[in-house]
């Protein structure tokens, strides 16, 4: 089953509870891991047979951009995203960092991550 991870996607996005992030948004860290159902064509050299990652990208970014209170809610958008617009993909794992969170201390960053595979019971 080939995988395609694309990591490390840097985007400034209004994610958080407090006003001021959402007003000022804060600097996320996005990794994306994606399971590919086995295909005839797997191997062929050619864009259309697999997920184009810059595609990937282009959606993470859409969906970033959306103002959301939670981490576990962008890392589910960008899932559920993900599986609506790629069948090829059986699987992905999702990580949404935010960096230098607003706490009363020095943290480099809080993530959430889920992973989820097509077939699972939780709705898309």
């Amino acid at each position: 089953m080939p995988v395609i991870a694309i990591e490390g996607m840097v985007f400034h996005a209004p994610v958080g509870v407090y006003p001021s992030e959402k007003l000022l948004g804060n600097n996320l860290e996005v990794s994306v891991k994606l399971a590919l159902q086995e295909s005839g064509t797997a191997h062929e050299d050619d864009l259309a047979c697999t997920v184009d990652y810059e595609a990937i990208y282009a959606l993470v970014r859409k969906i970033i951009a959306e103002p959301v209170n939670l981490l576990e809610t962008a890392v589910s958008g960008i899932i559920t995203a993900i599986f609506l617009e790629y069948p090829p993909v059986s699987k992905v794992k999702v990580r949404v960092a935010k960096l230098h969170p607003p706490l009363n201390g020095t943290v480099k960053k809080v993530w959430v991550e889920e992973t989820r595979t097509r077939n699972s019971k939780k709705k898309l």
